[in-house]
């Protein structure tokens, strides 16, 4: 019950600080997480990290 007394004895202001911090933290690991799982494992790396002459050539450019 301590835990559930910590978050009685805040006020909402603070809940809802902590919230924004917790949502602004996480959503870029979530976001990269699936675009890695869409683009392919080595491809998000590729894009980040190789310059973008050598990164468009191994594979093609998807386009609608």
């Amino acid at each position: 019950m301590g835990a559930f007394a910590v978050l009685r004895d805040r006020r909402i202001a603070e809940v809802l600080a902590a919230g924004v911090v917790y949502f602004c933290a996480l959503l870029p690991f979530f976001a990269l997480r699936e675009i890695r799982r869409v683009l392919g494992e080595g491809r998000l790396a590729d894009l980040f990290f190789r310059s973008s002459a050598s990164a468009s050539l191994d594979q093609p450019v998807l386009r609608r």
